[in-house]
């Protein structure tokens, strides 16, 4: 991993109350091809020369990602808010949250990965991605965290981007200084359906 890089993959959540006996994130991106969503993003972040970090408290995660470096946030609630902030011993110089249920286009990834500044958000109209930040913001982005923890229950990365901004929470509001529409297509799994409509897609 170049020096003073780490890239997160968020993996720490619940089961959804739809997947049966295959996580989301085990899920295959192909009908054709042995590729999970999971598998896909180590493998787009391996081919930009890092070393992934997962995110888990889950075994069938650990399982599959043997060679990789593990960390198990611990005293957290289920928000990917405080999941983040309970992160902060291996933020780094520059640091890249990734979502473990997301199917990330190459060219979002590569400019999430490619990033060096304060704050990048990635999404577009009903998702957020990711993020990338440097350690001038560890300061405020861990009060920011530790906010939305206090003040919402959802904890959802786009409360996290409008408390970052300064904009009420059930604000519709965006900016184009942080946040980024995606370069690409991207989707996140959150569903049977979405998930269909994954697998009708040629990913690249």
């Amino acid at each position: 991993m170049p020096e003073g890089v780490a890239v997160l993959i968020m993996l720490a959540g619940p089961p959804m109350p739809w997947e049966k006996d295959v996580p989301r994130q085990l899920l295959a991106v192909y009908k054709s091809k042995p590729e999970t969503i999971l598998g896909r993003i180590i493998r787009q972040v391996q081919k930009a020369d890092h070393e992934p970090i997962i995110v888990t408290h889950r075994q069938e995660f650990r399982d599959v990602t043997p060679d990789l470096e593990h960390f198990e946030p611990v005293d957290y609630r289920t928000t990917i808010a405080d999941c983040i902030l309970h992160t902060r011993a291996i933020w780094r110089k520059q640091t890249v949250i990734l979502l473990g249920d997301v199917v990330y286009g190459n060219d979002t990834i590569k400019h999430l990965l490619d990033f060096r500044g304060e704050m990048l958000v990635v999404g577009n109209g009903a998702e957020v991605f990711g993020l990338s930040f440097n350690a001038a913001s560890h300061e405020k982005l861990a009060n920011v965290l530790y906010q939305v923890n206090m003040e919402t229950t959802k904890g959802s990365p786009w409360e996290i981007y409008r408390k970052w901004c300064g904009f009420p929470y059930k604000s519709g509001q965006r900016e184009t200084t942080v946040f980024h529409e995606v370069w690409d297509r991207c989707t996140d799994i959150d569903g049977p359906r979405q998930y269909q409509e994954m697998l009708r897609v040629d990913w690249g």
